[in-house]
């Protein structure tokens, strides 16, 4: 939420999307994401360390065609919008083999790491790679 709230206090809140956060109550979320990023320009996916195995009653959640984070991910993909990989803590990158095939080309993306002792100079190198587009 802290990378949130920088992004939007440097770029404007009118720049800066979080899918639950600012999508409208009663939104058909699947309409309203796809509204997103055909304005997008830049999709950044937060990876922690749990990111890859994340599950939920239906099992791991990148395995579902219907969970909105792979939606998300891979309409980005699909419609090369420029896609940031951003580590979070020890994240790893995830590997083409551990990730369903829409989603594998994520794992070619040069990420960026934020680390929580460097947090606004962290900040301050995503500021710079989202303004390179």
């Amino acid at each position: 939420m802290a990378i949130y709230e920088q992004l939007k206090r440097a770029l404007g809140d009118n720049a800066v999307f979080m899918d639950v956060d600012d999508i409208p109550h009663g939104e058909d979320f699947v309409v309203h994401l796809d509204k997103v990023l055909t304005k997008a320009n830049t999709v950044l996916v937060m990876i922690g360390e749990q990111w890859l195995n994340a599950a939920n009653a239906n099992g791991r959640r990148l395995d579902d065609p219907n969970d909105f984070v792979r939606m998300e991910i891979a309409k980005a993909l699909q419609r090369n919008i420029r896609v940031i990989p951003v580590l979070l803590k020890n994240a790893q990158m995830p590997t083409a083999a551990a990730l369903p095939e829409t989603l594998q080309t994520l794992s070619r993306k040069n990420g960026i790491r934020i680390y929580d002792d460097q947090f606004e100079a962290s900040i301050q190198r995503l500021l710079d790679a989202i303004a390179t587009q």
